[in-house]
C-alpha cells in the first residue's frame, strides 16, 4: 500500500510491454526474479519526497526531485532483511512486489508465473480492493490484514516502517502515522513480529 501515490512519467499511460522473462528456469533466484518483475512494472513511476540525494525539502515543495518508485519496494525488502532479520526468499520477494497489484498494471498471474503461487497470494493479501469506495476500502483492508497469514503483517510492518522514514523527510506525515499507530495497536502480539514492532515503535519515538 502506498502513502505517497506513484506519479506517472511520460509514456506511462501506454500499455505495458510483456513482462520480462522471469520463469523459474532462467537461472535467477526467487528474489532476483521478483526484483526484475518489480522494476519492470514500476519503471514509469516516481515518488514525491523520499530520502537520500533525491530528497525534496517537503512533500509540497516545488520543484522537487522525484525518486524512482522502485526505490520504495527495494527499501522494504532491505528493511525485512537488515532490520527485521528475515532471510525467507518468499518474504523478500513479497516485499519487492508488494505494490505491484495495487499500483501497476501487473496482475496475480504475472507474479504467480515469475515467483510462484505462495508469493502471489501474499502480495494479494497486501493489496487493497480498489473496487470499494473510501473509507470502506481502508476498513476492509484493515480486516484483511488482521485475518491474513502472519507473514503479510510482517511485510506490512516493513512497508509502514519505510513510509514513516520517508515521511520524516517529505513532510507527508498524517496518514502515515495513522497507519503506523493502528498497526502497533491492532496487530496481534506474535513472536515473529516482535522485532519488527520494536523497530517501528522506535522510529515513531524519534519523531
Amino acid at each position: 500500500m502506498t502513502f505517497q501515490q506513484p506519479l506517472q512519467t511520460p509514456g506511462s499511460q501506454t500499455p505495458d510491454s510483456q513482462p520480462p522473462d522471469t520463469s523459474p528456469t532462467d537461472g535467477m533466484t526467487l528474489w532476483q526474479r521478483a526484483a526484475k518483475l518489480a522494476a519492470h512494472f514500476h519503471r514509469h513511476q516516481v515518488r514525491k519526497g523520499g530520502s537520500g540525494p533525491y530528497n525534496a525539502p517537503s512533500y509540497h515543495a516545488a520543484p522537487y526531485d522525484p525518486v524512482p518508485y522502485i526505490v520504495h519496494p527495494f527499501r522494504v525488502a532491505l528493511t525485512l532483511s537488515t532490520l527485521f532479520h528475515v532471510d525467507d526468499p518468499v518474504l523478500l520477494a513479497t516485499g519487492l512486489l508488494h505494490d505491484v497489484l495495487e499500483d501497476t498494471t501487473g496482475d496475480f498471474d504475472d507474479i504467480e508465473t515469475a515467483c510462484g503461487t505462495e508469493t502471489a497470494r501474499l502480495v494479494a493479501a497486501l493489496t487493497k480492493d480498489s473496487r470499494l469506495p473510501e473509507p470502506e476500502r481502508d476498513e476492509a483492508y484493515k480486516k484483511q490484514l488482521l485475518a491474513a497469514d502472519w507473514r503479510v503483517r510482517l511485510v506490512k510492518l516493513a512497508d509502514i516502517y519505510d513510509n514513516v522514514y520517508d515521511a520524516r523527510e517529505s513532510g507527508f506525515q498524517g496518514r502515515v502515522h495513522h497507519w503506523a499507530c493502528w498497526a502497533l495497536d491492532s496487530f496481534p502480539e506474535e513472536a515473529a513480529l516482535r522485532e519488527a514492532r520494536a523497530c517501528l515503535a522506535a522510529i515513531l519515538g524519534e519523531e
